[in-house]
């Protein structure tokens, strides 16, 4: 390794030290969380395992559930507003007064 590339005092070493030690730390103390939380709780309460993943897929479903009835919603409104403006545009018949009930005065 060339020189230069190397610590130049022990005060250097040690505060990289410090720093790769502090990333282990948070690695493991990562983890241990999720053995906790994803693998361990979930067996002794009888459910299963990793519930976040779980609860992302439940939330990607309903998501996917609610966008389906907003399109159906949407098609219906479609399909009505279609046939009002059919209606609209569709020629009336002209309305026919019957005079012969009226009476002269």
């Amino acid at each position: 390794m060339p020189r230069a590339m190397l610590p130049k005092n022990s005060e250097e070493q040690m505060g990289a030290i410090a720093a790769l030690d502090l990333v282990v730390f948070v690695v493991v103390v990562a983890f241990v969380y999720a053995s906790i939380t994803q693998v361990l709780i979930p067996i002794f309460q009888d459910k299963p395992l990793f519930p976040f993943f779980r609860q992302r897929r439940l939330e990607r479903e309903l998501r996917e559930a609610r966008e389906r009835e907003d399109e159906a919603r949407l098609k219906k409104e479609i399909v009505d507003a279609q046939r009002r403006a059919r209606d609209v545009n569709r020629p009336r018949p002209a309305k026919v007064v019957d005079h012969s009930t009226r009476s002269e005065l």
